[in-house]
């Protein structure tokens, strides 16, 4: 058998091809992220408007403030049954709606931590992962 040794020839601008194709489609990837993320932002702020409104509603109903403007006004009586008193602003404290509210700011923060992020990157042209 002979073999024949061929040898091929790569165009001189084949690397800069490849490099630039990289590059693009690390590009595309971190415009993505960074709309996925700002989607996600944006989902939260409108997830956060009926929770803002349960939350209000929640506190004028439970009577929260009623209870928390007794110490301002007979504050005596307050710090004579201060155990019970604490007890009593606990029990109307609106706790799950504070949670949601907490859980939905941390989402948002880190989507607007992970907009900004992937907006530097493509800003100094910085595609690793």
């Amino acid at each position: 058998m002979e073999e024949t040794n061929v040898q091929i020839r790569m165009p001189h601008d084949l690397l800069g091809k490849v490099l630039g194709h990289v590059v693009r489609v690390r590009r595309g990837c971190m415009l993505r992220r960074a709309g996925a993320a700002a989607a996600i932002g944006f989902l939260v702020i409108v997830a956060a408007i009926p929770v803002v409104q349960g939350l209000v509603g929640e506190i004028a109903e439970s009577g929260f403030f009623q209870f928390a403007s007794l110490t301002f006004s007979d504050f005596q009586s307050v710090a004579n049954a201060w155990q019970d008193y604490t007890l009593t602003l606990l029990e109307s404290f609106p706790a799950l709606r504070i949670t949601e509210l907490f859980l939905l700011t941390l989402v948002l923060a880190t989507a607007i931590r992970l907009v900004v992020r992937y907006l530097v990157m493509l800003k100094k042209r910085s595609y690793a992962y």
